[in-house]
């Protein structure tokens, strides 16, 4: 519909997240500043907060398709995991082994 309309050659409007799409208004380029600065500067756990369709997931993606190499990264997108679903999620993204029940964390 969206393609026909606008003549657009793409599908604009999908469930992931395509950071092609992005469009850095002065608040996403903050954020964007902000995440760069706390990833090139070690700070540790970073998180963004907004409203849903506000672009974070676009924004994070975009962010994490332009990090060297050697940066490892792990992208966690539920809203409220438990600590045990967090660290095994954390493994995961991190390509470690991730056991189901483990006592040296917990």
């Amino acid at each position: 519909m969206y393609n026909e309309f606008f003549g657009f050659s793409e599908k604009p409007f999908e469930a992931t997240p395509d950071p092609k799409f992005l469009y850095l208004t002065s608040s996403h380029r903050d954020a964007l500043i902000a995440l760069f600065d706390g990833v090139t500067n070690q700070k540790g756990f970073i998180s963004l907060t907004g409203e849903a369709g506000t672009g974070r997931k676009t924004l994070v993606h975009f962010m994490l398709g332009r990090l060297e190499e050697k940066v490892k990264a792990a992208f966690i997108s539920h809203s409220s995991p438990s600590f045990k679903d967090l660290l095994r999620d954390l493994f995961l993204e991190l390509g470690m082994e991730a056991e189901e029940e483990t006592k040296r964390f917990f």
